[in-house]
């Protein structure tokens, strides 16, 4: 039977008066893989922020597993839910191997992380992280030395090394070439089969939310337009409709990846649907 880890009800984010999130009811179950889509602007990084619990909604309920997740301590939440942002920060001067041991800190006690103590239990699974993330050649450089898709495989290691139940990624495959985006999206892949690791992620590359995604939520105007199965949400018709351009949606020649392709067409954009408005199709 399954649980739900997050539920959010009419979560609404409105600073300064501008409607950012306009009553968002959505219910994450444990075990799915999640792509979060939708045009610049719509609310994908609000809402992973949100049920991060990075940011808190101006009305509405976030409840993790379901208790308010304010009333959780910080410790609580971050040995349950991971969060990579689209553009974390850090000393330039960290390593890499120094940045996937923060992922750990939620696991250790008070006293024994004063005292830079570590468990056989945190070495491992830092071990583990920077294997996974392929960058255990780079364990001692300095994250102001690497590359762009460098930086984003140590920051994935931190998230990892985390093991947290819930895994929150703002646009993970952001700054990867095509190799490592692939290789990123199979091991969450892998760890969602073997592990039962629950996973949300903003994606803008469609074909990847088709392929590795268990469910895809799309965004517009800050409201949830569509959601299902990738093939029932990733239809040329919705899609036209979400991004405003005309879109054909082609099955992939390698039929067994199942792998969609996303072809945009030519032509004047066309207003993005209204907050509210479902997209009819498919």
């Amino acid at each position: 039977m399954s649980r739900s880890l997050l539920e959010l009800d009419d979560v609404r984010w409105s600073p300064g008066g501008h409607h950012v999130l306009r009553g968002i009811t959505l219910a994450v179950e444990a075990g799915e893989m999640v792509a979060v889509i939708g045009p610049t602007g719509s609310g994908k990084s609000t809402l992973l922020r949100i049920l991060g619990r990075l940011l808190r909604p101006s009305s509405g309920s976030v409840r993790v597993e379901g208790r308010d997740a304010w009333s959780l301590a910080p410790g609580e939440i971050a040995r349950r839910i991971a969060f990579l942002p689209q553009s974390p920060e850090a000393a330039a001067d960290l390593t890499v191997e120094e940045l996937a041991w923060h992922g750990r800190y939620p696991h250790q006690r008070g006293l024994a992380r004063a005292l830079g103590g570590a468990r056989p239990a945190d070495r491992a699974a830092v071990e583990a992280a920077l294997e996974q993330a392929g960058i255990r050649e780079l364990r001692a450089a300095r994250l102001g030395e690497l590359s762009g898709g460098e930086q984003r495989r140590a920051w994935i290691a931190l998230v990892l090394a985390q093991q947290a139940d819930l895994l929150l990624l703002d646009e993970p495959t952001a700054f990867l070439d095509i190799g490592h985006q692939l290789e990123l999206l199979t091991l969450l892949r892998q760890l969602n089969e073997q592990s039962a690791t629950t996973t949300v992620m903003a994606l803008h590359d469609l074909g990847y939310a088709g392929s590795h995604a268990t469910r895809v939520v799309a965004l517009s105007g800050g409201a949830v337009v569509a959601d299902g199965e990738p093939e029932r949400v990733l239809t040329s018709e919705r899609l036209s409709a979400l991004y405003g351009v005309a879109v054909t949606v082609l099955a992939s020649p390698a039929a067994a990846t199942g792998v969609p392709i996303v072809v945009p067409t030519a032509g004047a954009r066309r207003p993005h649907p209204e907050p509210g408005t479902s997209l009819r199709g498919g």
